[in-house]
């Protein structure tokens, strides 16, 4: 029996989490949207809307392809935490890092924080779409 998983298992992995924060951060957006009063919170929710979708195509995506490329070159077998390069990790614990304090910190407005994890919920939520088509690409190859 070989060690690891199946490296096509990773671009669902890597789907699944990058959907799994997407959520999570439009779910926290949403509920600040609707504890908020005034319109400005409409204005702010569909920027950061329309922000995540450009952050998705111009950034989120961008890296996402160059993850989909460095996960093929791996290994047939290969360990399931693969599904992210060893300095992404760092990013990653950088980015709750800055989420906890924008929102802890009392610094930043609710408006702001709605933008903010709008924006960034949205990019990767649309950005796992691209690992979700690449597994399937590569479904059929798939010996469990």
């Amino acid at each position: 029996m070989k060690k690891g998983v199946k490296r096509e298992i990773l671009y669902i992995v890597s789907g699944l989490m990058w959907s799994g924060v997407g959520v999570m951060l439009n779910t926290l957006s949403i509920n600040w949207f609707n504890h908020s009063k005034g319109n400005l919170r409409y204005f702010v929710l569909i920027g950061g809307i329309i922000s995540g979708i450009i952050i998705a195509a111009l950034g989120f995506g961008i890296l996402a392809k160059k993850n989909i490329n460095r996960i093929y070159e791996l290994a047939d077998y290969t360990c399931i935490f693969n599904f992210q390069e060893l300095k992404s990790y760092f990013l990653i614990i950088f980015m709750i890092a800055l989420g906890i304090f924008m929102r802890k910190s009392g610094f930043f407005s609710k408006e702001i924080l709605i933008f903010v994890y709008s924006a960034i919920g949205t990019g990767l939520l649309l950005a796992s779409f691209l690992y979700y088509q690449e597994f399937f690409i590569h479904f059929r190859k798939i010996e469990i």
